[in-house]
């Protein structure tokens, strides 16, 4: 007998779901968070009271360190107007892990530096770089570790400073001035290559403090640099070459100090143990008063009367009066004659 084959039936389809899951009811959904959230009141008011009581402490924390801070800042502003190292210590030891106690011994170096204390200087330096790395002049401490080596003549030593400030900040605002200052150092090892003999070395210790130079002005990081004209003027100098040294003029002689003269009326100085006693001064001659004239008597005979002024002359107007005559004086009496003169004829005696 043959069998038959019944065909399988087909993978029957799923079930419909119900209308109540397909679109379950209005309000079921809120109804079930509502349930959950009264299950679970207590977690959720926890949760939102701790919430709460962290925001409140951050806020708390905050406005203690802005209190402090500017505590701080008060106290190093003080200390900093009296260069008082004794004063900077204290806003660092007061104040620790603040921008200004990082300020305060950044100040405390300045002020070693200028005194002279060189090896002061470098040890608070390295206290601030290791300190405080996420200060705001941060760079600057190392640029100013790499300084003081450098000018005490410890280019290797500088070298490492100055390298790792570009390594940390590549884009920092003294990377331009570092950069020079390592061309500086590469120069300097070129004049003493070339002291030594050794000019195929110089000339390649030449061309790299040349290429500093402009890497501190060509540098993407440093466009816009303020050390562009210090720059261009180690670049000049390289072209011209180093001045002669000329040595300083030898200091003037200084001038004796006049003696100071004794004031008229005061005491005589107290002669020093190698003055010589001055020989006292001769007395005066006495001054003899002469007898003044006896003075002539007075005349008692009235004073003569002044001359008469002259009269004003008359106008043009008026006839002018012709002026008196003179009388002339008398002649002398003649003596008589012997004999009486005959008259004459007309009977009027005639006058010489």
């Amino acid at each position: 007998m043959s069998k038959r084959h019944h065909p399988k039936p087909a993978n029957p389809a799923p079930p419909a779901p119900a209308d109540d899951e397909e679109h379950p009811e209005p309000g079921v959904a809120g109804s079930d968070a509502i349930a959950t959230l009264e299950k679970h009141k207590g977690l959720v008011l926890a949760v939102t009271l701790a919430i709460a009581l962290a925001v409140c402490l951050l806020l708390v924390f905050k406005e203690l360190g802005r209190q402090k801070n500017a505590e701080a800042g008060a106290a190093f502003t003080a200390a900093a107007a009296e260069r008082s190292i004794e004063k900077l210590d204290a806003v660092v030891a007061d104040f620790s892990g603040t921008v200004a106690a990082g300020n305060a011994l950044l100040t405390k170096a300045e002020i070693q530096a200028d005194g002279g204390n060189t090896e002061d200087a470098k040890a608070t330096f390295t206290a601030f770089v290791n300190d405080f790395p996420d200060h705001p002049l941060h760079d600057q401490g190392l640029y100013a570790l790499g300084n003081l080596h450098q000018s005490a003549g410890d280019n290797a030593k500088a070298a490492e400073f100055y390298d790792r400030l570009l390594g940390e900040s590549p884009d920092s605002e003294v990377g331009p001035l570092v950069t020079i200052r390592k061309g500086d150092i590469a120069l300097a090892e070129a004049d003493a290559l070339l002291a030594e003999g050794k000019s195929g070395e110089a000339e390649e210790r030449k061309k790299e403090a040349e290429r500093l130079y402009n890497e501190s002005i060509t540098k993407r990081e440093f466009r816009m640099s303020p050390f562009y004209d210090l720059a261009n003027a180690r670049l000049e100098l390289l072209v011209v070459g180093r001045p002669p040294v000329v040595p300083p003029p030898p200091k003037p002689e200084p001038k004796p100090e006049p003696k100071p003269k004794p004031e008229t009326g005061a005491a005589a100085p107290t002669p020093g143990a190698g003055d010589k006693p001055k020989a006292p001064a001769k007395p005066a001659a006495p001054k003899t008063q002469t007898p003044s004239a006896p003075a002539k008597p007075v005349s008692t005979e009235p004073a003569p009367k002044p001359a008469a002024a002259p009269t004003t002359p008359p106008s043009a107007d008026k006839p002018k009066k012709p002026a008196a005559p003179t009388p002339s004086p008398e002649p002398a009496p003649k003596p008589a004659p012997s004999s009486p003169p005959s008259p004459p004829a007309s009977g009027v005696p005639k006058t010489n």
